[in-house]
């Protein structure tokens, strides 16, 4: 009997599996934009080509031009009949320390199911804007504008300027034929100086950072299950790493410890010199030659923890979040059971997380099971791993 226990209680193995039904567009290259980048100086563009179906995009840049900026997401119908966009979710932030409003926003989004019908030979802009609410540390939300053409459309000056800081946003979209996306950075408050239909898109890959597709959906999914008793001690949960059993576990990290689940190896295709590469963590950068890793940044880790309570008293279960690098500047995490969103900041000079934090904390009775589920994500400018434990307790 104590060997079958055994089998039953068998500590779960951490394992994730890619989502396939949707895409991921990652654009952060360049990474740093300077005044040459700019498409009203150049009349060039950071990114473009063909948007259709579901998919999210994350994206990440330092303005580094000394002066604020605009940045825009221009959709085009070449077609002869006319495209629904849906806005799915959206959020967007400025500046170094405030970048977990992008995804408090994300989550909280209230515009979802947004539809936008934009006819043959017509335009749209999803703009990035700040929010009128913030006005000591200026948050961002995207702004959809539509219009038979896109120069035509209300621009807020004012409210869409970017100051010279670190800027990142996600948005999520669905549509129902092909459009032509572009994506653009501009210093000029006035749309009818320059054709986005006509800006040459810059190759960003000779410069610092990557933008390129992946075919996943930019999310990682896990199931865990630990079953616990009346014979289960207060303690750390084991788990199976590996094969290796551990009472820890590390994802989103390059690390290559023993208790390390290397999770960023979402494929992502780049054009470099005009020629497509998929760039994972095994194969190499054909810029530098090095292996190359993009830390997974706006991916995110949708886990469900499931503990299965077969003893005849209840048990506490709480699980622990902690940064496994210097780099890790902040920390977002949501989950229903917990109250939605909630950020971690980091307190001391070194960027680590205020020590380790609770992040799920639910108790579960005899002969129940608890289904939790999580999610947190790595975002822009940081890098390293995030730690996990859980601790079951009385």
């Amino acid at each position: 009997m104590k060997h079958l226990s055994h089998l039953v209680n068998a500590p779960p193995a951490l394992h994730y599996e890619k989502v396939e039904t949707e895409s991921f567009l990652f654009v952060n290259g360049p990474e740093p934009i300077e005044d040459y980048h700019l498409a009203d100086k150049t009349n060039k563009s950071i990114y473009s080509g063909i948007f259709g179906g579901t998919a999210t995009l994350y994206y990440e840049h330092n303005n580094e031009t000394g002066h604020g900026l605009y940045y825009g997401f221009h959709f085009h119908n070449r077609g002869t009949t006319p495209v629904t966009l849906t806005l799915l979710n959206n959020g967007a932030s400025v500046g170094w320390t405030t970048n977990c409003e992008t995804w408090r926003r994300y989550y909280e989004f209230s515009g979802s199911g947004m539809a936008y019908t934009i006819a043959p030979n017509a335009s749209m802009w999803l703009f990035f804007t700040k929010a009128a609410s913030d006005s000591d540390t200026p948050s961002c939300d995207g702004e959809v504008r539509g219009g038979a053409r896109s120069h035509t459309t209300t621009f807020d000056a004012e409210a869409c300027l970017i100051p010279p800081t670190t800027f990142d946003g996600v948005w999520k979209a669905h549509t129902d034929g092909l459009l032509e996306l572009r994506v653009l950075t501009f210093a000029t408050p006035d749309l009818d100086s320059f054709d986005p239909l006509a800006t040459e898109c810059i190759d960003s890959q000779t410069h610092e950072g990557n933008t390129g597709w992946s075919a996943y959906a930019g999310a990682l999914k896990c199931h865990m299950l630990w079953r616990v008793d009346d014979t289960t001690p207060n303690g750390n949960l084991p788990v199976t790493v590996n094969g290796k059993v551990f009472d820890n576990w590390t994802t989103c990290s390059t690390d290559q410890q023993s208790n390390v689940l290397l999770t960023d190896n979402i494929p992502l295709t780049i054009y470099y010199k005009g020629e497509p590469y998929t760039l994972t963590h095994d194969n190499i950068d054909p810029r530098t030659g090095a292996i190359w890793s993009w830390a997974n940044w706006g991916i995110l880790y949708q886990n469900e923890y499931i503990i299965r309570n077969n003893g005849s008293r209840s048990r506490t279960i709480k699980f622990y979040m902690k940064s496994t690098a210097t780099a890790n500047r902040y920390m977002g995490t949501y989950s229903p059971l917990n109250g939605g969103f909630k950020a971690f900041p980091f307190s001391d000079i070194n960027n680590w997380l205020n020590g380790d934090q609770v992040v799920i904390q639910t108790t579960v009775q005899p002969d129940e099971t608890a289904i939790i589920p999580f999610e947190y994500v790595l975002g822009g400018q940081s890098f390293g791993g995030v730690g996990m434990y859980a601790v079951v307790g009385d």
